[in-house]
């Protein structure tokens, strides 16, 4: 039982953490423009243009300056991105807050890696 109070903990200083930058955990809209699939299928009209997209953080991996996460919508799973010398290191320490299986929103520019993978 201990544990499961710990784990309530941690999740509820995340919360607190998450309204002290200004974030609302629960929001109830995000203004998406694309659906994942839809730009993984239109890669070469988006290519360099600003989309928002919403979904399940399926998956993170911090490597120090930048996190590469999947957010996965309705239509499928894309990479997102994020560098910390583009967000900034308030954002960027927020970001690092989230867990796998949170929704969240996103917006950035549509790039292919260099290992290949649209983002």
């Amino acid at each position: 039982m201990d544990e499961m109070n710990e784990l309530w903990q941690v999740r509820l200083e995340k919360l607190a953490q998450l309204r002290e930058y200004g974030v609302e955990p629960y929001a109830d809209q995000y203004k998406r423009t694309h659906m994942a699939q839809e730009i993984l299928d239109n890669f070469e009209s988006l290519e360099g243009q600003a989309v928002k997209v919403a979904g399940r953080m399926m998956s993170k991996r911090d490597q120090g300056k930048v996190i590469f996460s999947h957010v996965q919508d309705f239509s499928g799973r894309i990479q997102i991105y994020i560098r910390k010398n583009e967000m900034g290191e308030d954002w960027f320490d927020m970001i690092s807050k989230f867990d796998i299986g949170d929704i969240i929103g996103v917006e950035g520019t549509v790039f292919r890696t260099k290992r290949g993978e649209i983002s």
